[in-house]
């Protein structure tokens, strides 16, 4: 909430926020009572207009430290076209990404049943799209939203790097040097047999649905490992497995997202881009239980954190910005770069209208960091979870991720594989 009535028309932008200010994600969440288009709008002015912690009406640019606030100039709702909508949720991703032309920083499409949230992610992470439809139903339905009047933390980074290594000094060299050692960047094409040739984006996504049943048995087998492995850890081997299984070559690292809100103090929010993607070796022969150390480690660690004060500190110079710049070639035959991140259970909008009977989901086309980079989205509502995977169709063949979502429809195939947790 704005105090003292003065809205201030700046806003700070943190380094992560400028890192990923260009890229794009489109979220969409179904199956849902979807208000009418103009009610939606409405909410959208209210929650602009309450200040610019919501960052709804935030004008994200990566080289610019201060970005603007507009509040007056409102997002608009954009129906789903019916054709579209009937095609399923892959086709809804593809449509709302492909669309030519210039688009805004927040654009809204919704359907009778589903919401869409085409977001610049200099806006937010995740936790942001949450947050905003959550708000978005709230001021649908006449109710105020926590979110939309209490302010984010001010300084809440350097609050939580305060917190955790002063209360744990030793662990501060090993992981400012292991955080200072990640590129944090696109990735380049290596290991390709042929030169450049010219390359723009052609965005496509693929969408596993897990069912109860096959949801439930990975629960059930990870329960019953004696020193058992984190729910993040096995579905990101059993993605890995499932991208191996299918013929995508990939280079030996996964760029894992970490959300750094873990480390934040009871009462503290971070409206904005609290997470960053650290790099965990996983060669092709690694096991379950050496993969689930390694994520548990830099957890336990807090190496993160230590990753988003580095990007941080490297903003503050005068040369830093984000890196979603264009790329304009590829080189053919380079090994997939995987891109994984992890909602684990989504409980924050269980209170969402969900249609009694329909398939509550949230997927997502996100956009890649290079032509051969390979981004999973992981989100568990209800009893069943959707892995969307995020390509270049131009870039990385269809029919090798269409394998990799056939065969995640069958997840426990790959965790007789992992059996050497000690039992």
């Amino acid at each position: 909430m704005i105090a003292n009535g003065r809205t201030p028309s700046r806003q700070w932008a943190s380094g992560t926020d400028r890192m990923l200010a260009g890229a794009r994600f489109v979220a969409l969440f179904g199956e849902l009572d979807v208000p009418h288009t103009s009610v939606l709008e409405e909410a959208l002015a209210r929650i602009a207009m309450a200040g610019p912690h919501t960052r709804v009406a935030l004008d994200p640019h990566p080289a610019t430290r201060l970005w603007r606030y507009a509040p007056s100039e409102l997002v608009a709702v954009r129906e789903l076209p019916r054709s579209v909508v009937a095609a399923g949720k892959t086709a809804v991703l593809q449509h709302i990404r492909r669309r030519p032309g210039a688009r805004a920083a927040l654009e809204i499409h919704a359907s009778e049943r589903h919401i869409a949230l085409d977001v610049d992610h200099g806006l937010g992470d995740a936790r942001f799209a949450l947050e905003l439809i959550g708000a978005l139903f709230d001021h649908s339905g006449g109710r105020m939203s926590r979110w939309t009047t209490d302010n984010d933390t001010p300084l809440a980074l350097l609050r939580s790097v305060i917190r955790t290594f002063g209360a744990n000094p030793h662990w501060a060299r090993p992981a400012v040097r292991y955080a200072a050692e990640q590129r944090f960047q696109r990735p380049a094409d290596s290991g390709g047999a042929d030169d450049p040739v010219p390359w723009s984006p052609s965005f496509a996504v693929r969408i596993a649905h897990i069912d109860a049943d096959a949801e439930a048995a990975v629960h059930d087998w990870r329960s019953a490992q004696a020193d058992t492995p984190g729910s993040a850890a096995v579905w990101l081997y059993i993605v890995r497995q499932a991208l191996q299984a299918a013929g995508l070559s990939m280079t030996d690292r996964v760029m894992t997202a970490f959300d750094c809100r873990r480390y934040l103090a009871r009462r503290q929010r971070a409206n904005g881009n609290f997470i960053i993607g650290l790099e965990v070796p996983f060669a092709s022969d690694d096991t379950l239980p050496a993969v689930s150390a390694r994520v548990r480690d830099l957890v336990m660690a807090a190496v993160p954190l230590a990753g988003m004060a580095v990007v941080s500190a490297r903003a503050m110079l005068p040369f830093g910005r984000g890196p979603f710049g264009p790329t304009r070639t590829y080189r053919p035959g380079a090994p997939a770069h995987v891109m994984y991140s992890d909602l684990g259970t989504v409980r924050m909008i269980d209170d969402a209208p969900w249609r009694m009977g329909g398939d509550r989901s949230l997927t997502a086309l996100l956009d890649t960091a290079g032509p051969h980079a390979v981004t999973v989205l992981n989100s568990r509502i209800g009893d069943t979870r959707n892995i969307s995977i995020s390509f270049n169709d131009n870039a990385v063949e269809s029919d090798t991720i269409d394998r990799a979502v056939r065969y995640l429809a069958d997840p426990m195939r790959f965790l007789p594989l992992a059996t050497q947790c000690p039992r």
